[in-house]
């Protein structure tokens, strides 16, 4: 029975550590190699499986053992592709066997996990006090993750609704990697908008909803870039720590943008507003490179 389940995984699924197949190609593991670190993998299954059943069978339905199997490689390769390159990876691999891998990617969810945490205990102190119901809600949510996640039988799932869009967050990551992305850059960019009155935040998604025609109370919008956008305008009027921009103050700068006359002209501009803004947060080296980033995306747009 288990060769039948193992056999209709390998043939439905595509749950494969990639650089195995890509070390394979380039001669770095030997076909051989490759077998016995699948069929290592295929005696955690097993192992798993008993864990699953709690010890009242080895066999499973097909999803399941899929469900278990994509766990076990997700586990695998969240610790292996800790190391930045193939070398180091490869190197891993020879020296560990997959078990000892697999245990010490149990132990590094668990660490993440427990950073995780602690980021969402801080957000939970610094969360905007506005009354916007989708950056509510998913903070909210995100505590389901750690009540529900289970990361020995289902280590690739993120546990909750998560419906408030992140400046630069990667929505195809999975599981630990997901949530731990996710929180670190909502709690970096509540420390941004921490920096501005309450007041002044609230005023500029209301003249933001206004110009836009939409309600910023429902509307599934990012706050950050609503606040840095009128940040970095703020600071082309040099008042970085003043959010609020008056209609005069807008003439003032389509006024100004006219004047810009060459690309360089309005890089150096935008440069310049950055440096200005950055004084606010000198000392925040994640929050400096989170805006370095913005950047870069705030001049496509």
């Amino acid at each position: 029975m288990k060769d039948k389940i193992i056999n209709k995984i390998n043939k439905k699924t595509q749950y494969e550590i990639m650089f195995i197949n890509e070390a394979k190609k380039s001669g770095t593991l030997t076909d051989k190699e490759v077998t016995d670190i699948k069929l290592e993998i295929m005696y955690l299954l097993k192992d798993l499986v008993l864990q699953y059943t709690k010890g009242g069978s080895t066999s499973v339905k097909v999803e399941h053992a899929e469900n278990l199997l994509r766990s076990i490689y997700y586990t695998l390769s969240l610790y292996i592709n800790n190391y930045e390159n193939n070398e180091n990876k490869i190197d891993i691999v020879n020296k560990l066997s997959i078990k000892q891998i697999y245990n010490d990617g149990l132990d590094l969810i668990k660490n993440y996990v427990n950073m995780s945490k602690k980021t969402y205990s801080k957000i939970l102190k610094t969360k905007l006090n506005i009354n916007q119901e989708i950056y509510n809600t998913t903070i909210d949510n995100l505590n389901d993750f750690f009540k529900n996640y289970n990361y020995i039988f289902a280590s690739h799932h993120a546990t909750c609704d998560i419906d408030y869009p992140i400046t630069f967050s990667d929505w195809d990551l999975e599981g630990i990697n997901f949530i731990k992305q996710y929180i670190e850059m909502l709690d970096i960019e509540n420390r941004f908008c921490n920096l501005f009155k309450i007041e002044d935040i609230i005023n500029t998604l209301e003249s933001f909803g206004q110009i836009n025609n939409l309600d910023y109370k429902t509307t599934p919008y990012n706050i950050f870039e609503i606040i840095i956008n009128n940040a970095i305008f703020s600071s082309i009027l040099d008042k970085p720590a003043n959010i609020r921009i008056s209609q005069t103050e807008y003439e003032i700068l389509i006024k100004r943008f006219y004047k810009v006359k060459t690309k360089n002209e309005l890089y150096n501009l935008i440069n310049k507003s950055f440096d200005c803004l950055k004084l606010l947060f000198e000392n925040d080296i994640s929050l400096i490179n989170y805006i370095e980033n913005y950047k870069d995306l705030f001049i496509e747009r």
